[in-house]
């Protein structure tokens, strides 16, 4: 990663985190005792942010400095991660349908598997730009022989927790059907049929077909009371 992009992707997470924390550019501007304009300048990766504001911005922000900084490890890593370092990989895509708006949602992870912490960002606006998101989570995952599980919070209101678990078996190479938790406006527990994948998907017609839930499942799920994907 080249300095100009480390810190453009630098100042989009650092917006990104702003943003779903519902703080201005003004009131972190003053925060920091900057202007707004130099605020928005570090957002933009327009002026290097150096150490130690970075190490005030994650303090105001609430966050660990790893949720904005690249993993930096080339070696070393403990010997159980080496089993599972096959499915090791920095971001994921997270797609979803959402029928009463008859709509695909996406999000993105990102994962750090120095420390096995992860960021997601959840419902992006543009695949291109996954920090321009409503909401960012911080969490972590682990890997076992049977799937990738995460486990996400919100630091904002409704300082709700997501997880996430992700098959490692599959006769699908290029994704997986997964399965997300999380709650509704209302607070209730939901379930959601997940499609993940390395790379971003672009045929709708595919994903739609993928996300809905079948009647087999239907039918699996009124035999065994268990809803299975």
């Amino acid at each position: 990663m080249g300095k100009d992009s480390l810190y453009i992707t630098l100042g989009a997470k650092i917006r990104a985190f702003r943003k779903a924390r519902n703080i201005t550019l003004a009131q972190m501007a003053k925060a920091l005792n900057k202007s707004i304009s130099t605020i928005s300048k570090y957002e933009t990766g327009e002026i290097a942010v150096d150490i130690e504001l970075l190490i005030d911005l994650c303090r105001y922000l609430d966050i660990d400095i790893h949720s904005l900084l690249p993993d930096t490890r080339t070696s070393g890593r403990n010997l159980p991660a080496e089993r599972y370092m096959n499915h090791f990989v920095k971001r994921l895509y997270v797609y979803w349908f959402k029928g009463v708006e008859n709509k695909i949602h996406i999000s993105a992870i990102e994962n750090d598997n120095s420390t096995f912490c992860s960021t997601f960002y959840f419902d992006v606006r543009d695949i291109k730009n996954i920090y321009d998101s409503d909401y960012v989570y911080t969490g972590s995952l682990s890997y076992s022989d049977t799937s990738i599980d995460y486990v996400f919070h919100n630091a904002v209101p409704p300082y709700d927790m997501l997880t996430l678990s992700i098959p490692t078996v599959s006769k699908e190479q290029e994704y997986r059907i997964s399965l997300l938790t999380s709650i509704t406006f209302y607070y209730q527990r939901v379930a959601i049929k997940c499609l993940t994948s390395r790379t971003p998907v672009t045929n709708m017609d595919f994903l739609a077909k993928k996300l809905q839930i079948s009647p087999e499942e239907v039918k699996t799920l009124k035999s065994t009371n268990f809803f299975t994907v």
